[in-house]
């Protein structure tokens, strides 16, 4: 007995230290990257190291005082969130048809869908930019959220085919007999049993925007600078401002942060089943 209870605790004791380690692990680039922002460019550039020093809020300063980065966060907030809605509401509806409508070529068309979001990005870049630059979109919010939208879509599409199909069949075939029509019980029956799934597919379509690049340099200009594209401006020939890179870098993680912690409560998948309990 005692031989066994050693060497469980020394199992759980082995594990505790894997997820330290793991946690240390992933952690340490961002505790790094937080540090250097409050460092001088002597700080940053010393031959060893230091952790502790000084603190100066210049590189946040310079930040927002000579480029502008507020409105740089702005703009990507304004693409992220409205293609992150769009996205989630379009891929809802179109999961929730893939689910409970069957018909000829079902299979075959939601892995076509799925397969549109496997594409690489740069192969349909030159063809957009050619698209938008015909309509006169370029340097527009309309051109970055048709874009966000379209490439997140497949993506919100089976997401949330995967949370229909953990949800009560039989609560909506109620429904029917009792006189609703199918509109009615998505929004009243469906769509409350999924609203957890569809906020974490609104988040995970948001990260995907914010974070995008490749499309805002053909698409976006002086009106719609976003902040990855902002990033790059600290990447010269010449030298790379680490100080203002590091800064720009912890700041635009911010209101990803933000809006997971708004919204964490609904993030539990627990919430599609046990709808019939008293």
């Amino acid at each position: 007995m005692n031989y066994g209870k050693q060497h469980s605790l020394l199992h759980k004791t082995l594990i505790i230290l894997a997820i330290i380690a793991a946690e240390v692990w992933i952690l340490f680039p961002i505790f790094w990257a937080l540090i250097t922002s409050f460092k001088t460019k002597a700080e940053i550039f010393t031959v060893t190291p230091t952790i502790f020093f000084t603190p100066t809020l210049k590189n946040y300063v310079e930040l927002f005082t000579e480029l502008s980065f507020e409105r740089w966060m702005l703009n990507s907030f304004i693409v992220s969130s409205f293609s992150a809605i769009i996205a989630t509401l379009t891929g809802t509806m179109g999961g929730y048809a893939f689910t409970r409508f069957k018909f000829k070529g079902n299979t075959s068309l939601a892995n076509f869908v799925l397969s549109l979001r496997i594409l690489p990005p740069v192969a349909s870049a030159v063809p957009i930019f050619i698209l938008f630059n015909y309509l006169n979109l370029l340097d527009t919010y309309i051109a970055l959220i048709l874009v966000y939208t379209a490439f997140n879509l497949p993506l919100a599409i089976w997401m949330m085919m995967g949370f229909f199909s953990e949800s009560l069949k039989q609560l909506e075939e109620a429904a029917l007999v009792d006189g609703c029509n199918r509109f009615q019980v998505f929004i009243h029956i469906v769509f409350p049993l999924v609203k957890s799934g569809a906020i974490a597919t609104f988040i995970i379509c948001f990260m995907f925007a914010w974070n995008e690049l490749l499309y805002a340099v053909f698409l976006a200009g002086s009106n719609t600078y976003t902040v990855t594209l902002a990033l790059t401006r600290f990447v010269t020939i010449k030298r790379i401002d680490w100080g203002g890179l590091m800064a720009a870098g912890i700041t635009s993680v911010i209101p990803i942060y933000a809006v997971a912690f708004f919204v964490q409560r609904y993030l539990i998948r627990g919430l599609t089943f046990g709808a019939i309990k008293a």
